[in-house]
């Protein structure tokens, strides 16, 4: 679309803003798998907006979400709700990273927030000392 030279970048800017905030929407959802492959799909071709914005770019996310429409109907009818994405963590998983906690190098930090996000806590995780010294 082309608005011209004074209110072209202002409507682009109002555009990529609706467009950004449906992403947004769409990761808050991303507890359903069908949601989460919706917005993947919308940050990918978010790329090849370019300048000019235009709806041939984005017919596949159009589709896309009339297909996740359609299947999240469907899938109600029949179990009485969507199904959503579940995180399964071993047990010895959390122990294994427990040892890292008294380090703070970059890796064990991330190591430390993937640990957090694992536990879906907010604050930070509790940890057991199981080195010995």
């Amino acid at each position: 679309m082309n608005f011209g030279r004074t209110v072209g970048p202002v409507a682009a800017g109002i555009l990529m803003a609706l467009w950004i905030g449906l992403l947004i929407r769409w990761w808050e959802q991303r507890q359903s798998l069908l949601r989460l492959v919706l917005f993947m799909l919308g940050a990918a071709l978010t790329f090849n907006l370019g300048r000019d914005i235009s709806l041939l770019v984005l017919w596949p996310v159009i589709f896309a979400y009339f297909f996740v429409r359609f299947a999240e109907i469907c899938a109600t009818r029949r179990f009485g709700q969507v199904p959503q994405v579940a995180t399964v963590t071993p047990p010895w998983a959390r122990a294994r990273l427990s040892w890292l906690a008294g380090s703070s190098s970059a890796a064990v930090l991330c190591l430390r927030l993937a640990a957090r996000c694992i536990d879906g806590t907010k604050g930070a995780p509790e940890v057991e000392q199981t080195r010995s010294s």
